[in-house]
């Protein structure tokens, strides 16, 4: 068949190198909120420190494979410029275009005209996913885990071009499977590429299906056991499960709720609302797919030639023309994109968690393209079109950072006091975020512990134990972490009461608090990252919301020194905790009457300043309960949800509001409300 030469080749490698650059520079510096969570957390845990320094230091992130930040860490710990890691970062997402430009090689029909400017298009176009523009040169590793799948795609098409599928089914079977584990190894969310490819790989090894099947699985097992084997091995012996916290309904580790992490925050309602979600990815709007804006057109316009390539096929051949027609590069590459772009829509939508998907679009739609116009020059002009749409859409605003801001001699540093370097601290998060980037800037005896992120922790719940351990271990040296929204000199010391008076009633739960006269440490960050916007306790039926334009503002981080409850606070910690009790039993009986909001996962309630709140796992549910009106409200992640009639239908909320009413009554509740309500 008909490919490129050597020199058309390094020529395209060459540009990929460039164009990655390019864009990496023009979009920026992307100090996201993972990043600050887990990016540099999780090599440090696995690699540097032990897992009984930390429980849930980064909440269920801090656990995954850490491998494949480990190029991020070391330059972050050689304290280099944003731009150079920057730089780096894209060399390394570069070879996705390397990798790209040789599978539409291979995808396009054996004889076509111009068919060094049409794969130089598709690769371009392939490359100019909206994903992988906001992740060329960042610390996402979505682009790095996408390597193995697109050489195992690479590999797969080799061999049905020359036929080696046919002649060494087995082989070629096992060469996909280690590709297929390694992805996998490096990041679980791989696992919903591989019923395709071995379906693949079974239907064409015909009477030596079995063998296949066995050589993929083998080959895929012992290239993740040589990436994930050794991580999943301690996860094992230290908490009972090798996917921590993940799968432990399977495991049942007692660090662990044993519930699903699956977020539904994209998935399509329908199977019409998928093929819909194509119209809407090329919307310039948030969270469609993507929590950041990330429009893009591509999905739309190759479904669309799907749906042409098909009628006109129909339209011009007679009898079986299908027949063997799947055997072929061409079709296999549109094919796969097709079936894998409803496996994805169907298990989540997370556009993140697709990037081999919107890469293999551009070698998808030329092979589709070349195919319907017999190879005449429109295909290139369409093409071209194509790619001037894109660009049209990312520079009108359509794709952009998670976390944007301007290029920095420094990359995710801040100067910690020395005393936190000198001797070993227990840091307590109370947010979403962590700041477990801090690890390796801190003491390397220090502990992490995310005690109200995505996990959420409770005295006697799972997993405690291990709180309790590191509480004892590090006692009289613990720190809260929490954010604080930039705001001038003059304001600051009022923003700081807030803060600090939020900590307070989030630590009163675990019977801690931030004392009075508390030496609090101002860390700004640098620059600074954008930051989740949490609940202003003196507005306390404001419940807090994730907008999109509120957290891309800067922020610094608040550690305040932490203690336990004494006096007559710990006195009336017993009034709080029953009040706490009643009404964790209304919120529960809210739930079970209501169908909307019991999804079978397990939920858990906190307290905020003159209310009580119940939250799911892995979900944007939050119930709350006002006990001193007796209101109950719902709020979801765009909002309040209404609540039919028969969601609060025989509450019995006397005991609740008796128990809250012993609670005003104290001393320690009435500092509380004072302090909260003063400013």
């Amino acid at each position: 068949m008909q490919s490129l030469g050597r020199r058309e080749r390094l020529a395209l490698d060459a540009a990929s190198v460039l164009g990655c650059w390019a864009v990496a520079w023009w979009m920026g510096a992307d100090l996201n909120w993972d990043l600050i969570n887990y990016h540099l957390y999780a090599p440090d845990l696995q690699f540097r420190r032990s897992l009984d320094q930390d429980f849930l230091g980064a909440s269920l992130q801090g656990y995954l494979q850490g491998l494949m930040y480990l190029p991020l860490y070391a330059m972050v710990r050689m304290e280099a410029s944003a731009l150079t890691v920057s730089l780096v970062l894209a060399t390394l997402h570069s070879v996705n275009l390397m990798l790209l430009h040789r599978i539409a090689d291979l995808a396009l029909p054996v004889r076509v005209a111009r068919r060094g400017w049409i794969v130089a298009l598709a690769a371009a176009l392939g490359g100019m996913s909206a994903i992988f523009w906001a992740e060329v040169g960042t610390s996402f590793a979505d682009a790095l885990v996408s390597l193995p799948l697109l050489a195992g795609m690479l590999r797969w098409l080799q061999a049905a071009a020359d036929g080696r599928a046919d002649r060494s089914p087995v082989r070629e079977a096992a060469i996909l499977g280690g590709w297929i584990g390694l992805a996998v190894g490096l990041k679980l969310t791989a696992l919903m590429w591989v019923p395709l490819w071995a379906l693949y790989a079974w239907v064409r090894a015909g009477s030596r299906a079995v063998w296949a099947a066995m050589a993929m699985g083998a080959a895929a097992l012992t290239s993740w056991g040589c990436i994930a084997g050794l991580w999943a091995w301690r996860l094992w012996q230290h908490h009972g499960n090798p996917f921590f916290p993940l799968f432990n309904q399977w495991f049942h580790s007692p660090d662990a709720v044993e519930v699903s992490y699956r977020h539904d925050r994209f998935t399509p309602a329908s199977a019409w609302d998928a093929v819909l979600l194509a119209w809407r990815m090329a919307l310039p709007d948030t969270h469609t797919y993507s929590e950041a804006f990330a429009a893009d057109v591509r999905p739309l316009m190759f479904l669309v030639s799907v749906v042409l390539g098909v009628g006109v096929a129909v339209a011009q051949r007679s009898g079986h023309w299908w027949h063997n027609a799947w055997r072929r590069p061409p079709v296999m590459v549109v094919v796969w994109c097709f079936v894998m772009w409803w496996v994805w829509a169907l298990t989540g939508a997370n556009g993140r968690y697709a990037m081999p998907l919107w890469l293999m679009l551009g070698p998808a739609l030329a092979a589709a393209w070349v195919t319907l116009w017999r190879g005449k020059r429109w295909s290139v002009y369409g093409l071209g079109l194509f790619i001037c749409v894109q660009c049209l859409s990312h520079l009108g605003g359509g794709v952009e950072r998670w976390g944007p801001h301007p290029w920095t001699d420094a990359f995710a540093k801040v100067a910690v006091p020395a005393q936190w370097r000198d001797r070993p601290y227990l840091f307590l998060s109370l947010q979403n975020q962590s700041y477990a980037f801090l690890s390796w800037q801190v003491h390397p005896d220090s502990g992490f512990v995310n005690l109200m992120g995505q996990v959420p922790l409770w005295e006697g719940g799972p997993g405690w134990p291990r709180v309790q351990a590191l509480l004892d271990r590090h006692e009289g040296h613990w720190m809260a972490l929490s954010q604080m929204p930039s705001q001038t000199d003059a304001r600051w010391e009022e923003t700081r009461e807030r803060v600090i008076a939020a900590q307070r009633e989030r630590l009163r739960s675990f019977g801690l608090t931030v004392p009075r006269q508390a030496a609090c440490q101002r860390l700004p960050l640098h620059p600074p990252v954008q930051a989740p916007v949490e609940l202003n306790p003196s507005q306390p039926h404001v419940v807090r919301q994730e907008a999109h334009q509120e957290a891309r503002s800067g922020g610094e981080v608040l550690a305040c020194p932490v203690q336990p409850l004494v006096g007559q606070a710990a006195d009336d910690q017993r009034v709080f905790r029953q009040a706490l009790a009643a009404s964790d039993q209304v919120l529960a009986q809210v739930m079970r009457q209501c169908p909307q909001l019991e999804v079978g996962v397990p939920a858990v309630t906190l307290h905020e300043p003159e209310r009580f709140f119940r939250v799911q796992f892995v979900t944007d549910l939050k119930v709350v309960l006002l006990p001193a009106s007796g209101k109950v409200r719902a709020f979801g992640r765009h909002g309040e949800v209404e609540l039919p009639d028969r969601c609060t239908q025989g509450l019995d909320l006397g005991l609740a509001r008796r128990a809250f009413a012993q609670w005003q009554q104290t001393a320690t509740y009435r500092e509380a409300v004072a302090e909260v309500f003063r400013r």
